[in-house]
């Protein structure tokens, strides 16, 4: 008896001087019960099937963020099939052959903040997008099939959804199972690799090869920093900041439209524009001309040709300050400074989209018109209304027709 007393003063003893390391850290890794999982354990569990997502979450430094069970998190999980046909497409065979940072942007691109139920989700579909952004600060499309976008505009009308009994997420990864839920959010799997956009405007104008004038003169004029940017940081009187998004559109020239005029070089489109001297100074041709080619927001094609009744001739600002240019309908046509269409319209980037065209668009000044202005048509409103639509799973507000409400 005496025996078992000691025993049981030792145990004592070491139960109360060892200090739990993951004391208040509600991690479960093994439960027949997903509900009592994280999702980071509910992967693991099904580990056979999502290894190579798991070792990406590791690579990338954010297994844990998805493993803490106080903070709630929905995945779009592709499997294995998935991520094995996207590493052939990366033309590498593991998953640390990725850029370090770029492996962080994946991650984050395939993860909200939140739990979406599969109920909200349907909603998001027949919506045509998730109103949440992801945690890599995009927002994710949702829809019936997948459409090949990587058309020019007279294709691209031609061009059908495929595979539409399924629903696919940003028109990449279809939905092979939908929201599995765990104790802190859900898990959806995919048949598809998420691609983030990762690449700003500037890159991904050097990225087709068929613009190197364009990004020469971009670069000459010193504007290729503006058009890098995608974050602005705002500072607060009394302490504290905000991080706001920072998009552009870009009209941009192929290097094909140039050739036709003549050029085949900066110094040829310099000539053209008459433009000597400091490209960098606001006041040069040059330095103008890139200036008129760049909005500071997102205006999709859509958002450029909606009139409200026929012959509407349309006006829009550009970075260039007092400088304009108009769109309309002629013939049927969809017209930009009366004799410029689109080739290719709303190509995606990290920091807004491009328009590819198929004139100079040399800076043009139209007739005096009687004008409908937009007083909330400031890069800081937009910015501050998107954020605000982000934070609260209304999309991107800003461009959204009226909701009928205020906010």
């Amino acid at each position: 008896m005496k025996k078992l007393s000691y025993i049981l003063l030792i145990a004592a003893i070491i139960l109360t001087s060892c200090e739990d390391p993951f004391k208040d850290q509600l991690f479960v890794t093994e439960s027949e019960d997903q509900l009592t999982l994280t999702n980071a354990a509910y992967l693991e569990k099904r580990s056979q099937e999502f290894s190579l997502w798991i070792d990406l979450l590791h690579y990338a430094d954010l297994y844990n963020a998805i493993n803490d069970a106080s903070t709630q998190t929905t995945i779009f999980c592709p499997d294995n099939d998935a991520m094995n046909a996207f590493l052939k497409f990366k033309n590498i065979s593991k998953v640390d052959e990725l850029d370090y940072n770029y492996a962080r942007e994946l991650v984050k691109a395939h993860i909200l903040k939140g739990s979406l139920t599969e109920a909200n989700f349907m909603v998001y579909v027949s919506e045509g997008q998730i109103k949440t952004p992801t945690v890599f600060g995009m927002y994710l499309s949702a829809s019936y099939g997948y459409t090949n976008t990587e058309l020019d505009d007279v294709d691209l009308v031609n061009s059908k959804p495929q595979d539409t009994l399924s629903i696919y997420v940003n028109n990449q990864a279809s939905v092979k199972e939908m929201a599995r839920q765990t104790v802190n959010g859900m898990v959806y799997v995919t048949g598809g690799v998420i691609r983030p956009m990762s690449e700003n405007i500037v890159q991904k104008l050097i990225d087709f090869g068929d613009y190197k004038v364009f990004v020469e003169a971009v670069k000459a004029t010193g504007l290729d920093k503006m058009l890098s940017t995608v974050t602005d940081t705002v500072y607060e009187l009394g302490g504290g900041y905000t991080v706001n998004h920072i998009n552009f559109t870009c009209l941009a020239v192929p290097d094909s439209v140039y050739k036709l005029n003549g050029i085949t070089s900066l110094a040829d489109l310099g000539s053209k524009l008459s433009a000597t001297g400091n490209f960098k100074d606001s006041t040069n041709a040059l330095f103008k001309y890139i200036k008129y080619h760049i909005i500071e927001k997102i205006q999709k094609k859509s958002d450029l040709f909606t009139f409200d009744e026929p012959g509407q001739v349309r006006i829009f600002d550009t970075s260039l300050k007092n400088q304009v240019f108009t769109t309309e309908q002629i013939e049927g046509m969809s017209i930009l400074n009366k004799n410029i269409k689109f080739v290719r319209s709303d190509i995606q980037a990290r920091n807004g989209i491009i328009h590819k065209i198929d004139g100079i668009m040399p800076v043009w000044e139209p007739e005096p018109m009687t004008v409908i202005w937009d007083f909330c048509n400031s890069k800081d409103i937009i910015s501050i209304a998107n954020a605000y639509g982000a934070a609260n799973s209304l999309g991107d507000l800003f461009n959204m027709l009226p909701p009928g409400k205020e906010y």
